[in-house]
This record gives structure tokens, sequence and C-alpha cells, in this order.
């Protein structure tokens, strides 16, 4: 009897890719073409690949087995398989006058086949060597080009043309917070965009679909002023590793408000009708407007609370105030169901409310909410309420708008009403205009109106007395209807001196604007 040897083997999973991007333009009705592979361990039979991410990879997984501590010598070669535009079968090998195979490949006749070229790895050695051992899948890799040697996908075409085309512009999301959309064409596969702005933003690179055509970004912080201006630009890289020329857009601020001059809540730079015009931003028939305002003491990180309509629509978690806002007042408004009203719960991690004063600080904080006419709904009956205070179900009410009042409203004419806000067509009769001093030399009985020098010159001082810039915060003049400016102060600037021209014929308004920073109530 002959003894019985045993050897011992191992396996090594491989998995066979084979990318056909650059072949499948010359193959004959390529959506319908197969690729196999043949193996000198599997009797080169044909073992058919799958095109498992349909990206014209085409993969497939052996087990070869090895004897334990050596090498084999594994041959294989591809083949792929479709249908003429005749009608009969079509066959393509490695190899042929558009090959690139160098020394990594070698006729198929020297191993007894016909057609095209072998390629040669040697398991698992030449495997652990090149580095194609994938943890955790526990598997070697082996990626192809059609036709080219090495281990890696086929390379990108090259980008030609870059963008074709390009296009941005902004949309104005609820808050005031401002979006870029930039958009291009192109012919080339796309990897990535790189986004900056003038301020020192970026540059920050986000990955995007091959095909995506489009990216948007948020640009501000929601509150911007009316002369905030900073361009911003977005590069896009394409999958050949080219750049294309930047897109720049320069956005305007996404200021909400009332846009109707004849309300009394008109505001001349708000780009976006909230609604505010008729004194109420929500549905009017299903919610009330309300308005919260919170002053927070000596310690703002114990300080938390709930808005409840229904459930939760507003909160402040633990750690959204920290100690930049010690003794500051904040203003929220909310929509609250008409039916199910609302509550404010408030809470104290600490157990002194924000009653600063009772824990060694010196400011004491409150609560009030007011409805859409600025009455008082609900006040904090006391600052000190240890853990937890509840306002308990409340309502609002509707909002009684800005009442109309007819008239005249040019000023042009002596039937002019200065409070009228809707005209009724009662101005007939223009003003005389004249000196209306019978004292005057220049006296002019008929004269219903004095002459006045129509422009004065003005100059606006705003100061800052600690220096330390307004923010975002502005003043914005505006005289009959129209804007005259904005004006701000930054950081390390005490005082500023604007000069203005003005008529002396129309009221000149004023308005402060104060953002991401204390506000005033409503009843102010």
């Amino acid at each position: 009897m002959l003894p019985f040897l045993s050897i011992a083997q191992e396996t090594a999973p491989v998995t066979f890719r084979l990318d056909t991007n650059t072949i499948a333009e010359s193959i004959p009705n390529s959506d319908q073409m197969q690729v196999f592979i043949q193996t000198s361990v599997t009797g080169w039979t044909d073992i058919p690949m799958e095109d498992v991410g349909g990206n014209g990879i085409f993969r497939k997984n052996i087990n070869i087995g090895y004897p334990t501590g050596e090498n084999i010598d594994v041959f294989y070669r591809f083949k792929i398989t479709s249908f003429g535009n005749n009608g009969l079968p079509y066959t393509a090998w490695e190899g042929g006058s558009n090959a690139d195979l160098g020394d990594c490949a070698f006729p198929a006749v020297e191993v007894g086949l016909s057609g095209g070229m072998v390629r040669d790895v040697v398991v698992p050695q030449e495997l652990i060597d090149n580095g194609t051992y994938v943890n955790p899948t526990g598997e070697y890799k082996l990626t192809h080009c059609f036709n080219e040697c090495g281990n890696e996908p086929c390379p990108p075409e090259p980008c030609i043309d870059g963008l074709t085309s390009t296009n941005a512009y902004q949309q104005c999301l609820s808050g005031g917070q401002a979006l870029i959309v930039f958009e291009w064409d192109t012919e080339c596969e796309v990897q990535s965009v790189e986004y900056s702005n003038a301020e020192g933003a970026g540059p920050f690179t986000y990955p995007i679909n091959p095909d995506a055509l489009n990216f948007g970004v948020y640009a501000g912080n929601g509150q911007m002023p009316p002369n905030w201006e900073v361009e911003h630009q977005l590069i896009v890289n394409f999958l050949d590793g080219t750049q294309s020329d930047p897109i720049y857009f320069t956005p305007e601020a996404c200021i909400e408000g009332c846009t109707d001059p004849n309300s009394e809540s008109y505001n001349p730079w708000a780009t976006i009708d909230d609604g505010s015009c008729s004194g109420t931003t929500c549905d009017e028939e299903l919610y009330h407007q309300i308005t919260m305002q919170i002053k927070l003491d000596n310690w703002p990180n114990e300080t938390s609370w709930t808005m409840n309509s229904g459930g939760i629509i507003g909160e402040a978690p633990i750690g959204t105030y920290d100690f930049n806002d010690i003794g500051q007042i904040y203003t929220y408004e909310f929509c609250v169901d008409k039916n199910a009203g609302f509550e404010f719960i408030i809470n104290d991690t600490y157990g002194d409310g924000i009653a600063g004063t009772t824990s060694g600080g010196d400011i004491d904080g409150f609560v009030k909410i007011f409805d859409c006419n600025g009455d008082l709904i609900w006040e904090l009956p006391d600052p000190d309420f240890e853990y937890v205070a509840y306002s308990g179900q409340q309502f609002g009410v509707d909002c009684e708008g800005a009442e109309e009042i007819l008239g005249c409203t040019d000023p042009a004419y002596q039937e002019y009403n200065p409070d009228a806000n809707v005209d009724d067509g009662s101005c007939q009769n223009l003003h005389i205009i004249g000196c209306t001093d019978p004292n005057s030399i220049n006296y002019n009985p008929d004269a219903t109106k004095q002459e006045l020098v129509p422009v004065c010159d003005y100059n606006l001082i705003v100061r800052d007395a600690a220096s330390d810039g307004w923010g975002n915060s502005y003043i914005g003049v505006a005289q009959g209807g129209v804007s005259l400016g904005t004006y701000t102060l930054g950081p390390g600037i005490e005082e500023a001196i604007w000069p203005l021209s003005l008529n002396s014929s129309e009221d000149v308004v004023v308005y402060y604007f104060e953002v991401g920073s204390p506000q005033t109530t409503p009843a102010e």
C-alpha cells in the first residue's frame, strides 16, 4: 500500500474586476454585452461577471486554493460578448493594436488558447505586495482597465470644454436666510465643488454626484443688514483632476417685513413680504400671533424653556444661552393654535429661577408675552420661581390691523390729511406756494403753503460708547418712502458722521434695526 501524503491548503478569495468604460463605446449593442473571466484554476471555462454598481465595472469573486507557505501562478483573461449590428455573435478579447498591456500579458497561444492576451498573477504573494488585501471583507481585489496594465480602474476621460454655461441666483427662505444656487452645464464628469466667500470662509470641498448640475449653499446667518455685500464663489472639480473657472455671485439681504408703503408697519428695506402689514405673519384663520420677551439673569446657562401649542413650537434647551447673554433681552414670535392656546414652561437647573440677585448677582430676569396688538397676555409673577414655572393655558387674540383712514394722501393739495392711509379722491385744490407771513415784504395773501428751501444739508452722527461695534444692527433713514441708506459702526469706532441732504417738505423716518441681540417689545 502506498502511503497517503496530505498537503496543507489555504484559500485566497480574489475579486477580479474589469473596467469596461473605455471599450464599451466600440462594442456593438453594448447595453446587451456580457463579460466573462477565464482562469487556469477553473479550466478556462466562461465565468460570468456582474456589473453590480451599474458603473461599467464588472466583478467576480473566485476562491483560489494554494499550498500553505507557497505561491502559485494564476493565468486569466477577459472575454466580452455581444451581437453585431448584423445579428451575428461578437466577441472581444484583450490585445490587438489598441492594447497597452506591455509585460503584464502574453499571447493566449502560449497556453494553448486562441484569441487575445492572457494575464498572470502570483497568488498570494503578488496580491500581498501590491496592497490589494481588503479588510474587513478579507478578500484581495484586482482591478484592470480593458487593454491596459495596472491595478486601477480606467482613467477618466479628459475634460476639454469644462463648464459650457453657468448661472447663479438666490432664494430667500423662511426666517430671512439667503440660499445661493449655483448652476452649470458640462459634458464632463464632476467630482466635487469648492465653495468660499470674500469674507474668508472656506474653501470648503463638498462631494457631489458625477452628473450634478447645481449646488446650493446658505449665505449669511439669516439676519443680514441691507448693506450686506459679500461675494461668494464656487469652483467645480472634475473627475480628471481639472477645475472650472469660478462662478461668482453676490446675494442681497433677505429682510422680512411689510412691503406696503401705505401700512403703518412698512419697512423700506424689506425684500420679502412676511404678511406683517396686516399685523401678523400667521395664518389668521387658524393661529394667533404672540410675542415672548425674556430677560436673562447673571447665570443664563441655567435657563431653558419650551413653548407649547398642540406640541412644542419653540424651545431653548440647556446650553442655548451662555455668559454672553447675561442681562440680555430676547424676543421670539410664535403662531399659536386658536383652539389649543399655548403654555409656556421655564426651567432653572440651580433652583433660583432667573432671580440673579438671590444668588450673588445683580440682575433679575423677566418673561412677558404679548398679543399681536401689543397688549400683555401673561407675565412671570416672580423671577425666583425655583426650578420650574408655568404660564398655564393662555390664548392670543385676533389682530386689529391698521385702521383705515380715508382722506387726501397727496401733500401737494390743500385737502391733504397726514393721518390718511386710503386716498378717497378728496384732493381738489393744489397748494399755492409762497410767503405766508403778512409781516414779510414778499407776503403773498393767496399763498396756502409756505415756500421752503427745497433741500437742506444735515449730519447724521452715530456713536458707540464701548467702541465694540454694532454687529449686524444698523440705522436706516428714509424720506418719502425712499431709502436714503443704512448706517452702522464696526469695532474700534467710537463715532462716525454721515452728511445727508434732506427735502424740507417731507417727513424723515429713522429706523433702528437691532439684529441678533436684544429686541424691543411689540408695545414699544
